[in-house]
């Protein structure tokens, strides 16, 4: 998108209730809600209970947009989320960044295991008693083979939504809260006991209790293993489990992320799902204890099937690096450091009565219907049923939650359209959606703003029911269920006016879709979020005498009567807002690129005509492809529109074809055209990542600059510094996750570009440009993340860029000296030694 024009990002409309969905609820009962005065009442030994405060409400739908977003980094980062793995580092990322937005206190805790840095995240949410915490955590990590991709993915999300809760709803109690994602934890409670062994004597007392949120997700309310140590949280959540008729077991400390809390004399609380088989395998219901310490009810049945980490401890032995513990009966507890097992969204999470043994299992399920989880705030969350497997609607997007939708990948868009311009608000749809499921589904949902929908079908058969909700979605139920990793296609028939915000009229009646972030759901309906990509194809019908221009190379033209019609195709991924429609009396101009490659441009009437602007089309691709690498797509051009009657981008990087308004001229044209390589053929994974595209497109324009002759250190960044010294605010937006209605604030362009020229005199030429060449080639026609961006910076600089990349893209204030000044920067220090 061109840096003088930025549109205002259109807001989701909450969802409508539905009483279909799953839900989960914070509290219920007064006792449970607060866990008693043991969670929440005053610190003081002699004090009295506090009066528990009112515990807020979180909804399924708080909670499924975080599990699909972390199964979906799982998906793309090679099959996992495990310790040392890119789908754990985005794992981490994306938690840290929804927490940091919210107002938590976040630290990353790094740990060394397997030659690989491991990372816990703790979040503590202000305010509160710090000498009595409370303390909630989960393991983010995932197994490293086998089913368990998304392993403890409710639980982690469950959790996140819940720490989210508490900053919505400003909730305040006596004791301080804290909340953790562990690393490493599969290999043997690796990250808890490294957070543990980190902390002071004085530190770990200070924590009144750990409560533990494992497997949080099933299928099947068989029963619920509720750790007995602490009274008051034991039969806190005893209590909430039998008022809703829900069996429990008892167990010990063993077999979960809160063995290392135990093991250090901490009390614990928490609970998980329940293994089908435990009764039967020696753990009894609770009433049903035998004899004996009471952690063999648990330890003796499901551990034996698991790898053993070490072997138990002797009574009183503390834990290797965990200082002997302050309470003898904790301490003396005998113990067994243990892998997890595949946890949760696996095949524990599948309907299982009746269920063949050859019969495959779903490997995700984005809709459990029963998930329960608790925090340290003293609240607990639980869940009603619901029935079937659903496609949700939104993505759970940090910025755009709405946006998109889970349970299938789209592959391609056939979308036709008829439009007049002699009636410029009536707009008639065919749009047929091609995709693969990505789970079962009962229920799929779509993304379209107005129309009225007049037919609907799934593979060829009219849709059981449709309905509308919240601002966009279009929800459907197909007449038989669509089967996880089959193919499956939607047509849906629209017509009416078009009301979303990407679709602009000219004057002369014609018209335009082209917005950020927002345009495609103006016109069709679609799966709207830039993780996922799709094929295109437009035909579009107009009145012989007018000319329609879409994405990709063109195709046949043909006319009936008195009308024309229209073929455009592009053949690589595209993300939704980058598909654009222009429909006008053009005058066409085309020609090719050197290697062949077709070059179409368009100019609506009244704009200019520019020949030596439109020469420098070719020049440009190939400059930025010695930059970047080989042009990505297979056409190229520009839409030149004019007389918008509304207010629209004045350029936009529309996939293969920019946008433009009224002319064209080379600094606008590197920039939009720059965004192919960065945005359009590497997309972001979500809204956070808007450097990645913004960033880079401007400063492609100060690398055109410098093959002019413009020296950038003395003219462009010192510059930039002046600029910042004389405006307070200049440093005040981070450049990764600038937050909600910033992801495309203009310091992406001013700091972007900055930051990119003193990582480049930080790293040199060779390996700073090296880097943007791997970039493309690894995740060309895909999608990749800031934090990954950093990564490879490093692996290919050789050099540690944390405490740049954290003075820049993570800071909200000016970089220390050593970042804002490397390299040949040096000489723009006002402070610095001239003789030096």
């Amino acid at each position: 998108m061109h840096p003088t024009h930025l549109p205002h990002p259109i807001s989701a409309s909450p969802r409508r209730p539905d009483d279909r969905r799953t839900s989960f609820r914070l509290g219920g009962v007064a006792a449970v809600l607060c866990l008693c005065a043991a969670l929440v009442a005053a610190p003081a030994a002699a004090a009295q209970p506090a009066a528990a405060p009112n515990p807020p409400v979180v909804t399924a739908n708080q909670v499924m947009p975080h599990l699909t977003a972390l199964e979906r980094i799982a998906d793309r980062t090679g099959g996992n989320r495990a310790h040392g793995t890119e789908g754990y580092r985005e794992s981490v990322a994306y938690v840290k960044a929804a927490l940091d937005s919210a107002g938590f206190r976040t630290t990353l805790h790094r740990f060394t295991h397997d030659g690989a840095t491991g990372y816990n995240l703790v979040a503590d949410w202000p305010g509160g008693d710090p000498e009595h915490i409370l303390f909630a955590g989960a393991h983010l990590d995932s197994v490293e083979t086998g089913p368990g991709i998304n392993d403890n993915g409710s639980g982690s999300a469950a959790l996140l939504a819940t720490a989210l809760e508490v900053s919505r709803s400003g909730l305040r109690p006596d004791r301080h809260l804290r909340f953790a994602w562990w690393g490493a934890e599969e290999l043997g409670m690796v990250g808890s006991s490294a957070y543990l062994k980190d902390l002071s004597a004085a530190e770990r007392k200070r924590i009144d209790l750990y409560v533990n949120v494992d497997m949080a997700g099933t299928k099947s309310i068989r029963q619920w293993l509720v750790v007995e140590d602490d009274t008051a949280a034991n039969e806190a959540f005893e209590s909430y489990f039998a008022a809703r008729n829900l069996p429990t077991f008892s167990i010990g400390i063993g077999g979960s992320d809160h063995v290392s809390f135990g093991d250090a004399g901490i009390p614990v609380g928490g609970f998980r799902h329940g293994h089908r088989r435990l009764h039967a395998r020696g753990v009894r219901p609770r009433g049903q204890r035998g004899p004996g310490d009471r952690d063999h009810q648990y330890q003796r049945a499901p551990q034996r099937r698991l790898e053993t980490r070490r072997a138990p401890l002797r009574p009183g032995q503390a834990p290797p690096g965990v200082p002997a513990a302050r309470s003898a009966p904790f301490a003396a507890r005998p113990t067994v450091r243990t892998r997890h097992p595949a946890c949760d969204t696996t095949a524990r999470n599948a309907p299982h009565p009746r269920r063949s043994r050859h019969m495959p299992t779903p490997r995700h399920r984005r809709r459990a219907t029963a998930l329960a989880t608790a925090v340290a705030a003293g609240i607990v969350l639980t869940t009603l049923p619901a029935a079937g497997a659903s496609g949700e609607g939104g993505l759970g997007d940090p910025y755009f939650p709405e946006d998109g939708n889970s349970g299938y990948d789209v592959s391609e868009y056939d979308v036709h359209v008829h439009y007049d311009p002699a009636h410029p608000r009536y707009l008639e749809g065919d749009t047929t959606v091609e995709a693969v499921a990505t789970q079962d589904l009962d229920v799929l949902h779509l993304d379209l703003e107005g129309f009225t929908v007049t037919g609907v079908t799934v593979n060829g058969t009219p849709a059981r029911t449709v309905s509308r909700e919240g601002a966009h979605e279009l929800v459907i139920t197909p007449a038989r269920p669509v089967a996880k990793n089959t193919r499956f296609s939607v047509r849906v028939r629209y017509s009416g006016e078009p009301v979303g915000k990407g679709w602009h009229t000219l004057a002369d009646g014609g018209a335009n879709a082209s917005e950020e972030p927002h345009s495609a759901t103006a016109w069709y309906p679609a799966n709207d979020h830039p993780s996922d990509k799709a094929t295109f194809r437009l035909t579009a019908t107009v009145p012989t005498g007018w000319t329609v221009v879409g994405n990709g190379r063109p195709g046949a033209t043909t006319t009936e009567r008195d009308t024309s019609t229209f073929r455009w195709y592009e053949d690589r991924p595209m993300a939704t807002y980058l598909s654009t429609i222009a429909i006008d009396t053009f005058t066409m101009r085309t020609s090719k690129l050197s290697d062949g490659t077709p070059v179409v441009n368009a100019y609506s009437p009244g704009s200019r005509i520019d020949p030596e602007a439109e020469a420098q089309l070719p020049e440009i691709l190939d400059f930025l492809a010695s930059k970047f690498g080989p042009y990505p797509f297979s056409s190229a051009g520009a839409i030149v529109i004019s007389g918008n009657d509304d207010e629209g981008p004045l350029a936009l990087e529309t996939q293969s074809r920019p946008t433009y308004h009224g002319s064209l001229f080379d600094l606008s044209m590197v920039h939009e055209n720059a965004h192919q390589w960065f945005g359009n053929s590497v997309s972001f994974t979500d809204w956070r990542d808007g450097c990645l595209a913004e960033c880079f497109a401007q400063y492609a324009g100060q690398l055109w600059d410098e093959k002019s002759g413009a020296d950038l250190d003395e003219g462009f960044y010192a510059a930039m510094v002046e600029e910042s010294a004389e405006d307070p605010d200049f440093w005040t937006t981070r450049l990764y996750d600038p937050g909600q209605g910033r992801e495309l604030d203009g310091a992406l362009y001013s700091k972007g570009s900055m930051m990119l020229h003193a990582l480049r005199r930080t790293v040199g030429d060779d390996a700073f440009f090296g880097t943007l060449k791997r970039w493309q080639r690894d995740h060309r026609y895909g999608n990749a993340s800031w934090p990954q961006f950093e990564a490879l910076a490093q692996e290919v600089s050789g050099k540690d860029l944390t405490g740049f990349f954290h003075a820049w893209a993570h800071s909200t204030t000016a970089p220390p000296k050593e970042y804002l000044f490397p390299g040949s920067l040096g000489s723009l220090d006002p402070s610095a030694d001239p003789a030096a």
